[in-house]
């Protein structure tokens, strides 16, 4: 299913309720990054950016969220963001807003859903060990690849864990190391 497309996320939320029952946790984990020179990237690179991983974060939310309110139902989102929510560098003028978005949209409805008992969580990871990660890597500036040997690259199973963890200690920011967590910190210390 085409996640930055409404009309499919809905009917495909239903197909899954009817297959296996009403859905407590749904994670939002779509993301691509192709990065490049933003004086160089076209309009098209952005957009498509932003519909994959932004509307595609947006739309099954606000699909699950409308469903849960309607039955009467408590559930609980994590829309998986990035470190680069919080610190960005060249090579990532398509990417970072993107997830910038996340991070925003997710701190919105943390509030905006508290009175239908929808909890909202964010998750900041680094860089992870993906067959998209292996694609990004393809088109990075030479000054991002530098900066990118300096930071953690988590295997996808180690994030989920951390994922995990989070959800259960309820915790709406999720970090998943140290640079991230600091980060996190740092970011939010004027933040609700």
């Amino acid at each position: 299913c085409d996640v930055s497309n409404a009309a499919e996320i809905d009917a495909e939320l239903k197909r899954a309720s009817d297959a296996v029952g009403e859905i407590d946790v749904l994670v939002t984990c779509a993301g691509a990054s192709t990065p490049g020179r933003f004086l160089v990237q076209s309009p098209d690179d952005a957009e498509r950016t932003m519909r994959g991983n932004f509307f595609g974060t947006m739309y099954p939310t606000r699909a699950y969220a409308r469903r849960m309110v309607r039955l009467g139902r408590r559930g609980r989102i994590c829309m998986v963001s990035s470190a680069a929510a919080f610190m960005t560098f060249v090579g990532y003028a398509s990417y970072a807003p993107s997830k910038f978005a996340i991070r925003g949209l997710a701190e919105t409805l943390r509030n905006e859903l508290l009175p239908y008992d929808i909890a909202v969580h964010v998750l900041y990871p680094p860089d992870t060990e993906t067959p998209g990660y292996e694609n990004e890597n393809k088109t990075k500036p030479a000054e991002c690849i530098e900066i990118s040997k300096q930071g953690t690259v988590m295997t996808a199973r180690d994030v989920a864990s951390t994922m995990l963890r989070g959800l259960d200690a309820g915790d709406f920011h999720i970090a998943c190391e140290l640079g991230s967590k600091v980060l996190v910190a740092l970011g939010n210390a004027v933040a609700p």
